[in-house]
């Protein structure tokens, strides 16, 4: 498995930088992330006579403990926000399977979100060229090339899902041993 800072390193090289240097796309921990807010409001629901700016956790009522795909956003000034940067990344993909149990972020889940994106996109950038793009665009072969990508995806993530393997891996199971012969 890459680290995270060879797969953001990777994200900045495939589909840039903004302005000031920032990635356009990179790879966050959720409970790490924080953003600055203009308060007007104490916690405990005071009024506060001149707002303040504050920093709080950004993902924690919804996301936690997960690995997440952000993507550099500006605030347009026609958008009321309590934001205090106009520049923020705003979350797109979460690494969780079909349970919500977080997965470990893998670059080809990447490559198809961010690709995804920038097919829907006006103006779309960074596009992969390759001979699986080519099966997908050709409209003969595209259903089974993106069923057969997307079923090779899936058995990387989840390939090891079962009632059998769930249990193990929450400690639910009783595991009895093949050598183990009764009356022993």
């Amino acid at each position: 498995m890459e680290t995270i800072e060879v797969l953001n390193e990777r994200l900045k090289n495939r589909y840039g930088v903004y302005l000031d240097g920032q990635s356009l796309f990179r790879i966050v921990f959720s409970d790490d992330q924080f953003e600055k807010r203009l308060i007007d409001c104490t916690k405990e629901g005071l009024q506060l006579l001149l707002p303040k700016v504050e920093e709080r956790p950004k993902y924690r009522q919804y996301i936690q403990h997960k690995y997440l795909i952000e993507r550099l956003l500006e605030v347009p000034d026609f958008v009321e926000t309590d934001l205090v940067s106009k520049l923020t990344y705003e979350p797109i993909w979460v690494f969780e399977d079909s349970k919500g149990n977080p997965l470990p972020p893998k670059w080809e889940v990447c490559e198809i979100v961010i690709d995804q994106i920038h097919r829907v996109s006006a103006g779309a950038v960074g596009k992969k060229v390759d001979e699986q793009s080519v099966l997908e665009s050709d409209p003969k072969t595209a259903p089974e090339a993106r069923i057969a990508r997307i079923d090779r995806i899936q058995e990387e993530l989840f390939g090891n899902e079962s009632k059998i393997t769930d249990s193990l891996a929450t400690e639910q199971a009783i595991v009895v041993p093949a050598a183990t012969k009764l009356g022993e």
